[in-house]
């Protein structure tokens, strides 16, 4: 019986990627990516390919029009120039490791005739994206000669908002507060030699715009049962615990010099909290509008209050009153959300707007 998006006639004769690493961006997605790298058996593609969020584009609920092939074999060969030779490259050049220089020329071109051969049988939707991603987790074990192969984007979540069974042995989904997230958005915008950061160079409503459309595709893959969510606390507050437990859920053997190694990969670095450097404007705005996903995941008032080790920024549900509690309760004035909302009224719709119709925005 074939399975959905599955031609009858399609042989399908490569094995499906083993696990996938999607969720926020600027929220963990790396180094939790980077943690099964310490396990011998394992090689996870850190580095990001963009295919899931790319076959969800091109065929995710029927086949690819036959017309449409050609400009699909166009963009897949501009993507995949971008994202598997120029990235990593760019990333190498900076002191990434060049372990994860595994794509030429050669290789993309193969890759994406493969790619094309799978849109030209009429796969689409769940099974397009499993064999997508099972041929590019080939190339990843003829290169490393890992068992147990990985690969994550942040995008991904949205693939797993609507499918499950990606890979054989789970998918994960990275979730962080909003402030952390933000701010190391902005951050990273702010570098004016990242040439792949133009994402994250706009202003501070549509960063709030992007944190809400990924909070809730991740809500919405969880709540479908076809992902799990790793939080940055957990991450970080139970190293080792979460190391084991992601190591178990994909089958790695018991590897404690691989576990230490990875929890130790992931300490807090000792920063101070991330809404320190941000205008009083622009916490209100990301305290006020993230309040319904925020809430849903567990990052309320409490969350803020009750961790001192997080610099809590306190009660911040008098907003409308016209203060905010910030910084160890420093209260300072600001305007009420009223007159915020007014400055921002040219954003707020789109902002919304973009929260309900998460589509898959290419974030490196």
């Amino acid at each position: 019986m074939a399975t959905s998006g599955t031609p009858l006639s399609v042989q399908v004769d490569w094995e499906y990627m083993d696990f996938l690493v999607g969720g926020m961006p600027r929220g963990g997605t790396t180094a939790v990516a980077q943690l099964f790298n310490f396990h011998p058996d394992t090689s996870c593609y850190a580095a990001e390919s963009h295919l899931l969020p790319l076959m969800m584009e091109f065929a995710p609920d029927k086949p690819t029009p036959k017309g449409a092939l050609k400009s699909a074999e166009k963009i897949l060969h501009s993507q995949n120039t971008s994202v598997l030779i120029e990235m990593p490259r760019f990333s190498v050049s900076r002191g990434a490791n060049a372990k994860w220089l595994l794509f030429d020329e050669a290789d993309v071109a193969l890759v994406n005739t493969k790619i094309l051969g799978l849109l030209e049988s009429g796969l689409y939707g769940a099974a397009l994206c499993r064999a997508c991603m099972g041929l590019f987790g080939d190339h990843i074990k003829a290169r490393t000669g890992k068992a147990v192969i990985g690969e994550k984007s942040p995008p991904n979540v949205y693939a797993f908002q609507q499918f499950a069974s990606l890979a054989d042995k789970g998918t994960f989904s990275l979730l962080r507060e909003p402030y952390a997230v933000i701010n190391s958005m902005i951050r990273r915008g702010e570098n004016a030699e990242d040439t792949y950061a133009s994402p994250f160079r706009q202003e501070t409503i549509g960063l709030i715009g992007l944190y809400t459309q990924y909070a809730r595709a991740i809500r919405a893959a969880a709540m479908a049962g076809n992902t799990q969510i790793v939080t940055y606390d957990n991450l970080i507050a139970a190293s080792e615990e979460t190391v084991t437990t992601l190591f178990d859920a994909v089958g790695l053997h018991r590897d404690d010099t691989a576990i230490a190694a990875a929890a130790n990969s992931v300490r807090p670095k000792g920063r101070g909290a991330p809404w320190a450097a941000m205008g009083i404007r622009d916490a209100a705005l990301i305290w006020h509008l993230t309040k319904p996903i925020r809430a849903v995941h567990g990052f309320d008032a409490a969350y803020y209050d009750d961790d001192e080790a997080r610099c809590a920024i306190g009660p911040l549900d008098d907003l409308d009153g016209g203060s905010i509690h910030v910084l160890h309760g420093v209260f300072q004035f600001v305007p009420s959300i009223a007159a915020v909302g007014e400055q921002m009224s040219e954003h707020g719709e789109a902002l919304f707007r973009l929260g309900d119709d998460a589509r898959s925005p290419s974030l490196s």
